[in-house]
């Protein structure tokens, strides 16, 4: 199991490996972009919509992907908290497809992904028609590998 850590509204994911190599099944080269969704206009009738990267190389092995609830334990939506105000929040989500229909979570909402070298695409969703004030607004989300 390998842990990233995620952050939402800007979304950064850093590396904290942890990972078991039991015969042979490895998998190496994790990494992940930053999450920018940039600004949120109150009055968009559209919801805001942005994409990160998850990297990875494994072998032998299809790994398991978790993308843990908010830090604030929202979960469904997940909620941005604005870094110098206490209690306000901004709704959003990530996605394993583009349409944005298939939540990427954790538990049921886990997604495996094909032993490779390559890449997968986290879709975020900032949900349009939230009332908040002007701030900015961030989330960290922990990304686990499980194989």
């Amino acid at each position: 199991m390998v842990r990233i850590a995620f952050l939402a509204g800007l979304v950064l994911l850093v590396l904290a490996p942890r990972a078991a190599h039991a015969q042979g099944r490895t998998c190496s080269g994790l990494g992940a972009s930053t999450i920018n969704f940039g600004n949120y206009d109150v009055y968009a009738a559209a919801d805001t919509l942005q994409v990160g990267t998850i990297t990875y190389s494994c072998r032998a092995v299809d790994p398991l992907v978790d993308l843990s609830a908010s830090a604030n334990g929202a979960y469904r939506p997940r909620q941005m908290v604005e870094a110098f105000a206490f209690g306000n929040t901004l709704s959003y989500d990530l996605y394993f497809d583009a349409a944005r229909t298939i939540v990427w979570g954790t538990g049921a909402d886990a997604q495996t992904l094909p032993r490779q070298n390559g890449s997968a695409t986290v879709y975020g969703r900032i949900f349009a028609g939230q009332d908040v004030d002007a701030g900015f607004y961030l989330d960290l989300i922990t990304v686990t590998f499980n194989f």
